[in-house]
C-alpha cells in the first residue's frame, strides 16, 4: 500500500470514529416575553405575559401547547407603582381572552394582565410608571419603566365640515380626487418632541339593509415626527374611493347607506417606535436581525402610546354622489339626498 493509500485510510478511520449524535437542544432558561402599552385614554389597561420555550419538536408544535407559552394563572404578580412610592401599588388581575381562530398558537383562551379601573393611576402626566412583574415560583423579579405621552392635540380648525374627497368641477390642471389634510401639535415625550409615532386611521361607518352598522378600517403608513415640528397628513381622495371599492364586497343583494367617519390618532414613544422598527421583517440578503427590549430579566417591550378618537364626521355631497359610482350598492338616505353638491 503506498503513502496515498494510507493517508485516504487514516481519514477514513477519523471520519467513521466520529460522534455523530449530538443534542442541539440547549438547556431551558425560562424567559419573559412582556408586552404592554399605558394608555391614559383608555379606562382598562392590559398586559401579556408569555414565555419563550425551547424543545425537540417544532416550534408550530410547541406552539400549540399552552404550557409552552402562558405561565400557570397565580405564579406571577403583576403591579405598577409611580416614581418611587413603592407603597402604593396597581394590582393587574390575569384574565382570559378567547384566542382566534387563525393561527398556530394554543388552542386554549390567552391569559393577560387587566387593570380595570385605571383612573387613580393616572394622576401625574409627568411620572415614571414603574412595572414589576414577580414570579412567584422562582422568585425572580421582572421589571420595566416608562413615561407618558403629553400635550398632543388636533388641529380642529382643518377638519371642520364634511370631508370633501370628489369634485366634479376642479380648477385647470387640479385633479377631481382632492385631499383631505389633518394636521396635529407634536406631543411630548420625556422633554422630547423627537421619535414619536403617529398611526392616523380612517374608520368608514355604513349601514346594510337598515340594520346592521358595519365598518373598515382605512390605515395609513405611520409617521415618524422630528424635533418640535407639528405633523401632518394628507388623505387622498383617489386612495380613499380604492380602498373602499377593495374593501367592501360587490353584493347586489344588500342595500348600503354611508353613516359616518371617524379619524383615530394613535402616537406611540420613542421605545415603541424603536420595537416596532427592529422587529420589522427583513428586506435584504441579510436575515440577521437586531433585537430590541426594555424589559429587565425579560425580553419585550413597556412603554405608552395615547389615542385621540374624533368622531361623526361626513362625507359631502359630491363625495357622496361618486360614492354611489362605486358599484357597491350606496344609496342616499333621505337627509343626505337634500344636501348639494357645491
Amino acid at each position: 500500500m503506498n503513502l496515498k493509500s494510507y493517508f485516504f485510510l487514516l481519514i477514513f478511520i477519523i471520519l467513521c470514529s466520529c460522534e455523530t449524535d449530538f443534542d442541539i437542544t440547549a438547556p431551558y432558561k425560562d424567559t419573559m416575553v412582556v408586552y404592554g402599552l399605558l394608555d391614559p385614554t383608555k379606562d382598562i389597561q392590559s398586559i401579556r405575559i408569555n414565555k419563550s420555550y425551547l424543545g425537540r419538536e417544532d416550534a408550530e408544535t410547541m406552539g400549540e401547547n399552552y404550557d409552552s407559552i402562558q405561565y400557570p394563572v397565580g405564579d406571577l404578580e403583576v403591579s405598577i407603582y409611580i416614581d418611587e412610592d413603592t407603597s402604593n401599588r396597581f394590582y393587574f388581575t390575569p384574565d382570559t381572552i378567547e384566542k382566534n381562530d387563525n393561527g398556530s398558537f394554543s388552542t386554549d383562551n390567552n391569559v393577560v394582565y387587566m387593570l380595570y379601573d385605571s383612573d387613580d393611576l393616572f394622576v401625574d402626566s409627568s411620572a415614571t410608571y414603574n412595572l414589576v412583574i414577580f414570579n412567584r415560583k422562582n422568585n425572580e423579579r421582572i421589571t420595566s419603566s416608562t413615561n407618558l405621552i403629553t400635550e398632543f392635540e388636533i388641529i380642529k380648525s382643518d377638519i371642520s365640515g364634511p370631508f370633501r374627497f370628489y369634485d366634479p368641477t376642479p380648477a385647470p390642471g387640479v385633479t377631481n380626487f382632492p385631499f383631505k389634510q389633518i394636521r396635529w401639535s407634536s406631543a411630548i415625550y420625556d422633554g422630547s418632541y423627537s421619535d414619536l409615532t403617529y398611526q392616523i386611521d380612517l374608520q368608514i361607518n355604513y349601514v346594510e339593509d337598515n340594520k346592521d352598522t358595519l365598518s373598515v378600517l382605512w390605515k395609513q403608513a405611520p409617521i415618524v415626527s422630528q424635533p418640535e415640528n407639528d405633523g401632518e397628513i394628507n388623505l387622498e381622495g383617489q386612495q380613499f374611493f380604492n380602498f373602499l371599492s377593495n374593501n367592501i364586497s360587490q353584493d347586489p343583494s344588500k342595500i348600503r347607506h354611508f353613516l359616518s367617519i371617524d379619524l383615530i390618532i394613535s402616537i406611540g414613544s420613542p421605545e415603541l417606535t424603536k420595537y416596532i422598527n427592529i422587529n420589522q421583517p427583513s428586506s435584504g440578503i441579510s436575515q440577521e436581525r437586531l433585537e430590541y427590549t426594555n424589559i429587565n430579566n425579560g425580553i419585550g417591550i413597556f412603554s405608552s402610546r395615547s389615542t385621540r378618537v374624533l368622531r361623526f364626521f361626513n362625507l359631502d355631497r359630491c363625495s357622496l354622489d361618486h360614492l354611489l359610482t362605486l358599484d357597491r350598492n350606496f344609496v342616499l338616505t333621505n337627509l343626505q339626498n337634500q344636501l348639494q353638491c357645491q
